[in-house]
């Protein structure tokens, strides 16, 4: 990734910013990029509110949740999704202080990938 926002800043790999909720991303023609965000459960909603505020496109990596009161949010924006990793997988990227690593540990969730357009 070229371009990151990260609570995890590493200025020589890239990251741009350190709140992606105050940072206004730009995506469409010319600029050849796309969001992608793998937030922690508690800011997907916000998040969610921020993308469409920023009018951009991308892809969102949540838990397969649908209890969750921002689960049908997410699905009723969804252009498409797919699963990417289920309950138990632990061959799962985390981003942590040194920058991505692989889960310590099986996974308690599904994960799913749901593209997104807000422009």
């Amino acid at each position: 990734m070229p371009r990151y926002v990260s609570r995890y800043p590493v200025a020589h790999m890239g990251c741009i910013a350190i709140n992606a909720l105050s940072h206004t991303f730009r995506t469409g023609a010319g600029t050849g990029e796309v969001v992608y965000a793998y937030p922690p459960t508690p800011l997907i909603a916000p998040l969610m509110a921020h993308l469409r505020m920023c009018r951009v496109r991308g892809v969102l990596v949540v838990p397969d949740t649908p209890r969750a009161q921002w689960f049908g949010n997410v699905m009723r924006v969804a252009v498409d999704t797919l699963k990417v990793a289920k309950a138990g997988d632990s061959d799962v990227l985390f981003q942590h202080s040194t920058g991505y690593a692989a889960s310590v540990g099986p996974i308690p969730f599904p994960l799913i990938a749901c593209k997104f357009d807000f422009e």
